[in-house]
């Protein structure tokens, strides 16, 4: 009997490690993600004098990139750029990062541009990079811009014009 008490004990004992073992790995493993945001924002701060009439300011289409930390671990963030679909130009957020940025668990960084800035046209798709001070590269899938939001940031230019 004593046998059979010293087989289960062994059992449960390395079942227990094994799965302390496999908690921690979780844990510590990294899981950081790239999205993008599409949005259309004023090209300055609205001025309202009183007695005028308003007059409608024009605006732009941005491109938000956000790194999200989903892991439990502090992630640095070295450097953030976005590259064509067919990977030939980029845009580089390295002036306005300004050096590693800490990722904590459950944050996010965030690097805006506005669309007319990138050195490339972005309507044939493309991907946010990341790279984090482990050395690991973390790529977004494909991302196309917002038809809805162009058409929205044209219209409301042209009628600002006349």
């Amino acid at each position: 009997m004593s046998n059979v008490v010293a087989i289960y004990a062994g059992a449960v004992g390395t079942g227990s490690l094994g799965w302390q073992i496999y908690r921690e790995r979780r844990r510590l493993r990294i899981d950081v993600g790239v999205e993008f945001e599409h949005s259309a924002e004023p090209v300055r701060a609205p001025m309202v004098s009183w007695g005028e009439d308003p007059k409608r300011d024009p605006i732009e289409s941005q491109l938000t990139l956000i790194v999200v930390n989903r892991g439990e671990t502090i992630e640095w963030v070295r450097s953030v750029w976005i590259e064509d679909a067919a990977e030939t130009a980029g845009y580089d957020f390295e002036d306005r990062m300004g050096g590693d940025k800490e990722l904590k668990p459950r944050a996010r960084v965030l690097a805006r541009v506005a669309i007319d800035d990138l050195p490339f046209d972005p309507s044939g798709g493309f991907y946010g990079n990341v790279r984090l001070a482990s050395g690991q590269l973390v790529r977004s899938q494909l991302q196309h811009l917002d038809e809805v939001i162009l058409e929205h940031v044209a219209d409301w230019n042209r009628t600002t014009e006349t």
